[in-house]
């Protein structure tokens, strides 16, 4: 038998508070996606419904053709045409960063929808990024079609990539000395970048909607579907918790490696003095 120390433990895994950089090889991202979807979708669902929205998943973009992605909004019926907004303000005013523009095109999704209660109609896509499908060029192509075509129907499109990758959504060179980022896609604007840094914490995200936009946490996504998948027991069973088996090891910086394996090694400790209680 397990204290509930000891799983506690065992649940946060060596990196809390941050991105385990093991977990970002497809096999246990795939895991962790599914969780972070239902985690978002239930952050969102009071305050969507509270507002005349509804929130949802539907099969990616990135994996079916034809498919609606994993977490969508729909909005109330607009009386009159929308005027013209500022999400900059809007964001800041949830403590939520803004990102900076670029003048890139809009992103490859994965992710999660927002309609209309009343008229049904699709108001935000949220697309998280899983890390095999940046290397499928002909998906990536279906996707970009597919998500210039949402776009410029007047859809938001949200992107959240939290997987390092030697090939971006976006232009490479942008996210050079960036691990993590999102993107925001507003119909008629100039698209947003959020970075992060590779040992920071997941960033609050504004999620626009109609001249408004609603507070999300994907580190507490991300944290809840790692602890409920198990995420840091499935990586120490199979002893991948080794520098060869990090995936994109080379986006490490170097003086951070050994940080790394320090702090599993920790980790190994407490739970080793968890079970000896």
């Amino acid at each position: 038998m397990y204290s509930d120390a000891y799983l506690d433990v065992e649940d946060e895994g060596p990196f809390p508070g941050r991105v385990d950089p093991w977990s970002e090889d497809d096999h246990f991202f795939n895991q962790i996606h599914s969780g972070m979807i239902n985690d978002l979708v239930n952050q969102l669902h009071r305050p969507i419904r509270q507002l005349g929205y509804y929130v949802g998943t539907e099969t990616s973009l990135q994996i079916m053709r034809g498919g609606k992605p994993d977490i969508f909004v729909f909005s109330p019926p607009q009386p009159e045409p929308p005027h013209q907004w500022d999400y900059v303000t809007a964001a800041a005013a949830i403590a939520a960063e803004p990102g900076i523009e670029t003048d890139v095109d809009a992103p490859d999704l994965e992710g999660i929808t927002i309609f209309n209660n009343e008229t049904g109609e699709l108001i935000t896509i949220i697309e998280i990024i899983s890390p095999g499908n940046k290397t499928k060029q002909d998906e990536l192509n279906f996707y970009r079609a597919k998500r210039k075509e949402l776009w410029e129907r007047g859809i938001n499109i949200v992107e959240i990539d939290v997987t390092r990758s030697y090939t971006h959504m976006i232009s490479r060179q942008l996210l050079k000395h960036i691990a993590y980022h999102y993107a925001v896609y507003l119909p008629g604007a100039a698209a947003r970048i959020i970075p992060m840094l590779f040992h920071e914490p997941l960033k609050r995200l504004a999620v626009p909607l109609r001249e408004q936009v609603l507070p999300v946490e994907p580190q507490a996504a991300y944290e809840s579907a790692y602890r409920s998948k198990t995420i840091g027991r499935q990586i120490f069973e199979k002893n991948a918790y080794r520098v060869d088996a990090l995936s994109f090891p080379s986006l490490i910086p170097s003086d951070q490696v050994a940080a790394l394996l320090d702090s599993v090694a920790a980790w190994r400790a407490r739970l080793e003095s968890q079970r000896q209680a």
